[in-house]
């Protein structure tokens, strides 16, 4: 059996200086030296949150942040286990850790600044007196400090964007609300957050408030009935993996006799591999990893019952859904029952059944310093709020949230989110009687009939809590079909609204278009000239019609031609998002006609005039008075500088009709004008041999071009289906963080690229959610790679020399 003896030079060296640690055997024979592990930075990391790499995405969108709820576990901290014999024993060891504690200046500088409030009834920490251990060290106060840092960039006026900032720079203990549980360390992780939230000693102070037990919602009541759970839960357990399994027996230990034994084992390595102290022999950060994941995948499975989530964090999501309320019903978010940051410092333990709860738990135990974000969003042009939940920095959708929220994919409606959380909470009655069976069974005096009367009374409370869950659950069924119910309507809803609207549109359009013809062909039929000849004549109307509304539409452009060019372009684009919607899979449920408006309304604002001045231009300055390299000209100028202006300016328009940010729509342009001329490329220099040629009226040139832009996304839309027909567990869905805009060809364009990435394994095949454009990583292309797919604008030369001679030779267009 092997043992660590924790071995130190003088108390005078550096906390950072080398440890001696020996591998001794219990039969006394002579020690290793050792110095520092050999686990690696990476390594080491993976057992904290990094604040510096994690990336909070920002809030795009119309969506204005109303309130953020953070539930934090605490930071690095020194071992629970004080001693676990083969595995360390040894004065030396308390020594060890007690050097990696704050600085009793720092604590002060904290307790001065962020004062701990405490319930008369809990003057006393419930890890008070086990110093050095179950305490914060000072690595885990950096690592606080600097999660704290990182809010601050996305919630402080002054140095958060504006979408997001709503604290003041001024402390202020109406805004922001902090509880903790009753231990030292989180007592001081809540100090540590509020020092890197607010910096400066003269921006104010905000004490930390800590419940007596009977208050605590962060942590479940250890009365017998929750106990007696567990351990139920616990001996139904999966059983533990060979590996980890090995790794106990190496050390003595017997998880079924003891199952606190994975724990403290999981603790201490935990504890060593984040110091990088010396690992016992055989046991590296990787084993320590394993070890971490069989216990989260343990304690997954315990969560798996709903009421023993319920005994966990019942009382807690019913605190939070008060708080959230108040928030959505408040026109301004402020003060005790309704803050803007509410900041519960807590434990792993708590963080497990509460993502468990919300359907987001990914089978990984809780860093050091892991944090879940709740933000709760108001989209500023309908008023209506939504929720998205970033766990360590990265959004986790939940599994209930409709795919139709105007904010993004990861945000949730907030009447869904209130009624899923409104199933995982619990009133306080409600939780104490669940909670109230008492251990009398510990009570050794007293006759025979008292303890009798003792089971009987215990077995009636344990009905009663039985009734109680049987009811709960009864509840969350009902809950969860009502949420089902209701989201199916609101999609039926939508189905009809949006079937009316484009039936109706329809209408229009062909009554609009057809009117007079099918009023001439009734005359026709009701003369008295023969059927067949009333059938021949009206089926040369018929024939006549394209021609005769090409001859309309160019009879009315010289009257006002950007009004007209500018309607035909807003048709030409709502028609092209509206076939790329299609293409996507959406239906009538799901399609998004506002995106489609927003389309169209970009292509009446920024296509139509541009393109009637670009194109007014092109005749006057590169027609080189007719010469049939002119053509060629004109195709390489509005295929380069022409196609990435137009792109920005689509992209623009679309993003301001949205309310997003410029900056956020100039990174996206950046990202996407490589793809854009890439995709043009393959189509467009064979079109504009026609558009730009003498072939076309000036008049109608932008009408030919609209027309063609139609068929292109008709036909990216085809064959993107069929590919998907032929690999269907390839097809990924493009999605753009709110509503960026893209020419909609370009957008299909993409969508294949992702699929493209997919089948190559550069994006894995569980890749959750849908794919961001940040995904498909697009950067500039080397000049090799510009000349491969350039080629179109060098086969083009032949065709144009070929259409001029067949024009000349038709005598069509200007000499």
């Amino acid at each position: 059996m092997v043992a660590i003896v924790a071995k130190f030079g003088s108390p005078k060296k550096s906390r950072e200086g080398p440890l001696a640690l020996a591998m001794v055997t219990t039969s006394g024979a002579k020690a290793k030296t050792a110095g520092k592990s050999d686990t690696s930075a990476q390594e080491k990391t993976s057992f904290a949150f990094n604040a510096d790499a994690a990336s909070f995405p920002p809030i795009t969108g119309a969506g204005q942040l109303r309130q953020c709820i953070v539930l934090l576990r605490h930071g690095d901290r020194a071992p629970m286990t004080r001693d676990m014999g083969a595995l360390v024993s040894g004065e030396d060891n308390e020594e060890l850790w007690r050097e990696r504690l704050p600085s009793p200046q720092t604590l002060a500088h904290m307790d001065s600044r962020f004062p701990i409030k405490q319930h008369k009834s809990q003057l006393v920490a419930w890890d008070e007196g086990e110093q050095p251990f179950c305490q914060l060290t000072a690595q885990g106060v950096a690592e606080i400090t600097a999660i704290g840092s990182a809010l601050r960039q996305r919630l402080v006026k002054g140095c958060a964007p504006a979408q997001s900032s709503i604290l003041n720079a001024v402390a202020d203990p109406q805004e922001v609300h902090v509880v903790s549980t009753n231990t030292t360390r989180t007592h001081q992780t809540s100090q540590a957050f509020l020092q890197g939230l607010y910096p400066d000693a003269a921006s104010g102070s905000i004490p930390v408030q800590v419940r007596s037990q009977d208050e605590e919602t962060l942590l479940p009541s250890p009365g017998d009935a929750y106990l007696s759970m567990k351990a139920d839960r616990i001996r139904n357990a999966p059983p533990l993996s060979p590996p980890v399994r090995q790794c106990l027996n190496a050390f003595g230990l017997d998880y079924e006799a003891d199952y606190t034994s994975l724990c403290r084992i999981r603790d201490i390595l935990t504890c060593h591999a984040v110091h990088e102290l010396r690992l016992p022999e055989g046991v590296t950060a990787s084993t320590v990893e394993e070890i971490t994941k069989e216990e989260a995948r343990q304690h997954g499975h315990r969560y798996e019952d709903e009421v023993y989530t319920l005994y966990n964090i019942g009382r807690f999501c019913n605190e939070l859904l008060q708080t959230m309320q108040s928030a959505v019903n408040s026109s301004s978010p402020g003060g005790a029952k309704c803050p803007k940051l509410a900041l519960y410092t807590t434990h792993d333990t708590t963080i497990i059944p509460f993502l468990c709860a919300l359907g987001v738990f990914d089978g990984t135990w809780p860093k050091y310093g892991s944090n879940v974000l709740l933000e709760l969003a108001q989209d500023v042009r309908t008023n209506e709020h939504f929720v998205r939940l970033l766990y360590d920095g990265a959004p986790r959708p939940f599994p209930f949230a409709t795919p139709t929220s105007p904010l993004g994919h990861e945000w949730c409606a907030w009447s869904v989110f209130e009624q899923n959380l409104a199933t995982w909470s619990l009133d306080p009655v409600a939780y104490n009687k669940m909670c109230s069976v008492q251990n009398r069974s510990l009570q050794t005096n007293g006759s025979m009939s008292e303890k009798a009367d003792v089971q009987v009374m215990e077995i009636r409370e344990m009905s009663d809590i039985e009734d109680i869950a049987y009811e709960w659950k009864r509840s969350v069924r009902r809950a969860r079909v009502q949420a089902w119910r209701a989201k199916k309507q609101v999609l039926k809803n939508i189905a009809v609204v949006n079937a009316t609207i484009l039936a109706f549109t329809a209408f229009s359009i062909a009554y609009e278009l057809l009117h007079v013809d099918v009023e001439r062909i009734i005359r026709i039929f009701e003369s008295p000239v023969p059927t067949l000849t009333s059938a021949i004549l009206a089926f040369d109307l018929l024939a006549r019609l394209p021609s005769d509304l090409i001859h309309h539409y160019e009879s009315l452009v010289p009257s006002n031609p950007v009004f007209y060019k500018a309607c035909t372009s807003g048709v030409a684009y709502t028609i092209g998002d509206f076939i790329s919607q299609v293409y996507q899979g959406r239906n009538l449920k799901t399609l998004d006609l506002p995106r489609c408006i927003r389309s169209g309304t970009a292509g009446f604002i920024g296509h139509g005039p541009l393109c009637h001045y670009w194109i007014g231009f092109m005749e006057t300055y590169l027609d080189f008075g007719g010469a049939w390299w002119g053509t060629g000209f004109k195709v390489i100028a509005d295929q380069t500088v022409w196609s990435l202006y137009l792109n920005a300016v689509y992209s623009f328009l679309i993003g301001a009709l949205a309310f997003r940010n410029p900056a956020d729509v100039w990174q996206d342009v950046k990202t996407t004008s490589w793809p854009a001329l890439r995709s043009s490329w393959r189509f467009w220099p064979f079109v504009h041999t026609i558009s730009f040629s003498h072939s076309v009226p000036i008049d109608l040139k932008l009408l030919w071009v609209d027309t063609m832009e139609i068929v292109w996304v008709t036909i990216l839309s085809r064959v993107a289906n069929q590919d998907d027909k032929k690999e269907p567990e390839n097809a990924y869905e493009l999605e753009r963080d709110g509503d960026f805009g893209v020419d909609p060809s370009l957008e299909i364009a993409l969508s294949a690229q992702a699929e493209e990435l997919a089948r190559a394994d550069a994006i894995p095949r569980d890749h959750p959610g849908l794919i961001n454009l940040a995904d498909l990583k697009v950067q500039v292309p080397p000049i090799s790679q510009v000349f491969q797919v350039a080629w179109p604008l060098l086969a083009m030369w032949p065709l144009l020399y070929i259409s001029y001679q067949i024009e000349q030779f038709l005598g069509v267009g200007a000499a």
